[in-house]
């Protein structure tokens, strides 16, 4: 029987509108869910262009005294939830709190080696399927691809440090091939045309690319600034491509970040910034950012444990008969864990506060990589 055709839908003008442009840029793939509120957008990496952006000029007192740039600062783990949903998960390690119920421990930490258990099983298992011998350190260059294919479904990563702090990107001119160029663009009142949007950067690339490219900047005092707070910065997305076939992965791998001084008129521009960002603190991020958001000792386990079932469920196949081939061959898919685990005769690996449902606080959306 065909679907039941829908009731006709009565919008007006300006709905309509919105509906027709939202429509023009889907492009039928999942899109990952950035934030929980749209007023506190997340910057997407751009492909193949430059962006101006103002740093708030907003800074603590770090515990040594000195004054740091605020931002969040955090460790989180990049998972993969059936395979095909791609989340990060902010770590919990060194966190204790009575009313979260953090006792300083962290599940997913926790769940790493059962994720490298799982992936040394399943190489070691093609590797004998290939004749080979999986503890022959000699053999690995022959098998590096298997290695790899065996890394790429892990469930759960180590891991690693980000930070997180608001910028102002500003709307500028373009060239008339049109690329972007770092000129301010202004509307027909004159003025800026810009959004104030959440930066998430591994602590790493901050460290090698952003605090790295302060030696350039020129100030009154002939001092190097300790941060980035109250300067224009350029990120510079561009790279050549031969196939010009530009993505955003390549894209964000070369990344370069300069400084660009403005004139006087943009003093005032760049107070206002500093007032209008003052509710984008690291406490908003950790409430409204999807990567930054801290979960509670209970919420923290159950998302853990939805994540890893696929993993535990393969690991106790591997238990019960090292050597033999899944249902799917010598790498069985995830979704086929249970059933492998009830053809050798056994019940699934239990689960204790485990829904159907995807994690508790991780958003019901699919998920792709970038």
């Amino acid at each position: 029987m065909p679907l039941k055709r829908p009731k006709p839908k009565k919008l007006n003008a300006d709905e309509l509108s919105h509906v027709l442009e939202a429509s023009a840029q889907q492009t039928g793939k999942a899109v990952r869910q950035r934030t929980y509120d749209p007023d506190f957008p997340v910057f997407e990496v751009p492909v193949n262009t430059k962006v101006l952006a103002y740093i708030p000029n907003h800074v603590v007192q770090a515990p040594d005294g000195s004054m740091i740039m605020q931002m969040d600062k955090f460790a989180a783990h990049d998972c993969r939830l059936r395979g095909r949903e791609f989340y990060r998960i902010r770590c919990t390690s060194g966190i204790v709190s009575d009313a979260l119920g953090l006792d300083g421990s962290c599940p997913f930490c926790d769940s790493v080696s059962e994720v490298w258990d799982l992936v040394n099983a399943e190489y070691s298992q093609i590797v004998r399927s290939k004749g080979g011998n999986p503890d022959d350190e000699s053999t690995r260059e022959t098998y590096k691809a298997d290695w790899q294919k065996c890394k790429e479904g892990m469930a759960v990563r180590a891991g690693r440090t980000y930070v997180t702090f608001p910028i102002v990107v500003v709307e500028c001119e373009e060239k008339p091939d049109g690329k972007k160029t770092t000129t301010p663009k202004k509307d027909a009142d004159g003025n800026l045309i810009y959004s104030v949007q959440w930066y998430t950067v591994a602590e790493k690339t901050y460290n090698e690319k952003w605090l790295a490219a302060l030696d350039t900047v020129t100030t009154d005092d002939d001092t190097v600034p300790d941060s980035p707070a109250g300067l224009w910065a350029v990120l510079n997305y561009e790279y050549d491509d031969q196939t010009g076939k530009h993505d955003k992965m390549h894209s964000a791998q070369s990344l370069k970040v300069g400084y660009k001084s403005m004139n006087a008129s943009y003093d005032e521009v760049a107070r206002q910034f500093d007032a209008l960002t003052e509710p984008w603190t690291p406490a908003k991020a950790m409430e409204v950012v999807v990567d930054n958001v801290l979960r509670d000792g209970e919420e923290q386990k159950v998302a853990c444990d939805e994540i890893m079932k696929s993993t535990r469920d393969k690991l106790a196949m591997f238990e019960l008969a090292p050597n033999a081939q899944t249902a799917q061959g010598a790498v069985g898919s995830i979704e086929g864990a249970e059933d492998a685990l009830k053809a050798f005769g056994a019940t699934e690996v239990p689960q204790v506060g485990v829904s159907a449902a995807v994690p508790s606080g991780v958003p019901q959306v699919g998920i792709t990589t970038d």
